[in-house]
């Protein structure tokens, strides 16, 4: 599935909405929050998935300081979520994880 990830270039538009979400982060959940998401961030992106069941167990990396629903909600606000799906369908990502066996 690792050969399925999409670009990770930071244009103008991911650079803006990725900084609109770290400021919202150490707002909302302080530094350590941010320290710990990107640590964890990478440790998730250098696994090996290979079914779905373990693709779900292993993208909930994020520290526990703010919710999963106002994680979500930050990142709809700061636009990333739109650009996100975008680049998963491009690069194929999106049908990749879909075609996991369930177990």
């Amino acid at each position: 599935i690792v050969e399925f990830l999409p670009e990770v270039e930071w244009d103008d538009a991911f650079r803006t909405s990725g900084q609109c979400m770290i400021d919202a982060f150490r707002t909302e959940g302080g530094d350590d929050f941010v320290s710990q998401m990107l640590i964890k961030g990478k440790e998730f992106i250098a696994k090996d998935i290979t079914s779905f069941a373990e693709f779900q167990k292993q993208a909930d990396f994020m520290p526990e300081d703010i919710s999963q629903q106002r994680q979500v909600e930050i990142s709809a606000e700061c636009g990333m979520t739109a650009l996100t799906i975008t680049r998963m369908q491009e690069s194929g990502f999106e049908q990749a994880v879909q075609a996991l066996p369930q177990q």
